[in-house]
């Protein structure tokens, strides 16, 4: 996008009224608004669902507690147990959404290191590997040492990783290629530009707008926090992260980090 603005101006020696146009790139400052009013939004409801989701967890754990020494008194009556896997099981869900809904509001502390992020991408693609090997998808990494290592908190940006892998997994079909690169923005900026690309089904264009939104998603037993982390775990180093899909063609992931301190 970009501002243009027109004014007169009059010639003092003969009178003469001219036109001076001025049209401004106005893309960063966008995009800085807009990255203000999503983190005001994340603030106001993040408290809210701070003190709801600490509030549901201590009943939580009691209903947890009593369902386990219930599953050993009844051990013996085979026609209750099903029953009893199917509440553990629904318990199980809502206390991962208690910790997602936690870790979505939690006040910024990053534990970082200039080498985590090295561990991170390796970690994450070892653990990924098998499940592609297994759906026929071929998962590549490329990281050249010289492209440099922003500080990162560890345990945060493994789920980043780990998520966007996991999402390209399920949406990318077999004999398809999943493939994380990486470089230095060529504008010679202190920049880290790492993409995870797919193959896959792609998005669909109205869900765009959508996807690192709070609470939305398309799996009919989603959460929706997903990417809404990611988003939350990238801007918290600093970074920016985009996305560009292309219906029917694949989905990529940009995501930026500065390098330094």
């Amino acid at each position: 996008p970009a501002r243009l603005s027109v004014r007169a101006v009059t010639d003092a020696a003969d009178g003469k009224v001219f036109h001076l146009g001025i049209v401004k790139d106005v893309t960063e400052q966008k995009r800085l608004a807009q990255q203000l009013i999503i983190s005001e939004r994340l603030a106001v409801v993040g408290e809210l669902v701070a003190g709801v989701a600490h509030e549901v967890r201590n009943p939580l754990f009691g209903i947890t507690t009593t369902l386990s020494a219930l599953a050993r008194r009844l051990a013996d009556r085979k026609a209750v147990q099903p029953f009893l896997d199917v509440v553990m099981t629904e318990v199980s869900r809502l206390n991962y959404l208690m910790e997602q809904l936690l870790e979505h509001s939690r006040p910024v502390r990053l534990d970082t290191d200039d080498s985590a992020l090295r561990v991170v991408i390796a970690e994450v693609a070892e653990e990924f590997r098998g499940q592609a090997e297994k759906k026929g998808i071929k998962l590549t990494v490329e990281y050249p040492e010289e492209v440099g290592y922003p500080r990162v908190d560890r345990r945060k940006m493994h789920g980043v990783f780990a998520n966007l892998f996991e999402n390209a997994l399920q949406h990318t079909a077999r004999g398809g290629e999943i493939r994380l690169a990486s470089s230095r923005e060529a504008n010679g900026s202190s920049q880290v530009q790492i993409q995870v690309s797919d193959t896959g089904a792609g998005i669909a264009v109205e869900n765009l707008n959508k996807v690192f939104d709070p609470f939305f998603t398309t799996r009919p037993n989603g959460v929706g926090l997903g990417l809404a982390i990611v988003r939350k775990t990238i801007h918290d180093h600093g970074g920016s992260i985009a996305l560009r899909s292309d219906g029917g063609r694949g989905t990529t992931f940009t995501i930026k980090l500065p390098l330094g301190s």
